[in-house]
């Protein structure tokens, strides 16, 4: 089914162009802020302990505390780029920390997928676009409505 979604982050990468959505709904009213959802306060306070691997990280950036999910970890540096799934945003860093298995199932705020086909080059962030977001294989697929 076809959604609206508000255009966060574009990323460019060696399988093509990568979005970064956030859904929203018909009325365009905003999608909940995750600062102050009750899980991500719990988040801030919670013990994180040394990251050892997997998908998941958390990562600090300004002081408060993220989901992360790992998209790449170079062995030479020591640092990950991380997709910071509630914000949209990719960073890379050398501190991440373990994410607590209770925040895995927390539905992410942002999507990331990979783009079907042509990518309009007039589309900029902050863009609302409309269009259904479906899986091949390991991958999400973003594909706009015309």
């Amino acid at each position: 089914k076809s959604c609206n979604y508000k255009l966060l982050n574009k990323h460019k990468t060696e399988s093509g162009t990568t979005l970064s959505l956030e859904e929203t709904s018909g009325n365009q009213t905003d999608a909940v802020d995750d600062s102050f959802t009750e899980w991500n306060k719990k988040l801030q306070t919670q013990e994180c302990h040394e990251y050892t691997g997997g998908e998941y990280c958390t990562i600090k950036l300004d002081g408060t505390r993220y989901r992360g999910r790992i998209l790449n970890t170079d062995l030479f540096t020591a640092s990950h780029t991380v997709f910071l799934v509630d914000t949209g945003v990719v960073v890379t860093t050398t501190h991440v920390t373990e994410l607590p298995a209770i925040y895995y199932d927390i539905p992410a705020q942002v999507i990331r997928c990979q783009v079907k086909g042509e990518w309009p080059g007039n589309l900029i962030e902050g863009y609302a676009v409309k269009g259904y977001i479906y899986n091949e294989g390991t991958d999400l697929i973003f594909n706009q409505d015309m």
